[in-house]
């Protein structure tokens, strides 16, 4: 983490302009509470596309959904958009009625 904040902290002298510190090194969340199971794979699609491929988000990723009355999570260390676990969580309609997804 200290190389990235650093190389942050660089980025920003160097640019007058640039956006907050906070810009740049912050998780992003995606959140999903519905009144029906409902199938969230559409929105996961995209939101993993942020994790490296249109967006910095490459250092892991999450998703923690209910599945009837457990509680299911998915973890990588690799960046959201290059990995297989993405993949198969994807390619499954999972319907839920809460879902929570991170990438950092």
């Amino acid at each position: 983490r200290r190389v990235s904040i650093n190389c942050c902290i660089k980025f920003l002298k160097e640019k007058r302009n640039a956006q907050p510190l906070l810009f740049y090194i912050m998780c992003q969340l995606l959140g999903m509470n519905c009144a029906q199971p409902t199938d969230f794979s559409f929105s996961f699609r995209g939101f993993t596309q942020r994790g490296g491929k249109t967006d910095i988000h490459s250092h892991g990723w999450g998703l923690a959904l209910y599945e009837g009355r457990g509680l299911r999570t998915f973890l990588g260390t690799k960046p959201a958009c290059e990995s297989p676990l993405v993949d198969l969580v994807r390619q499954y309609p999972i319907k839920t009625y809460n879902m929570m997804a991170h990438i950092r």
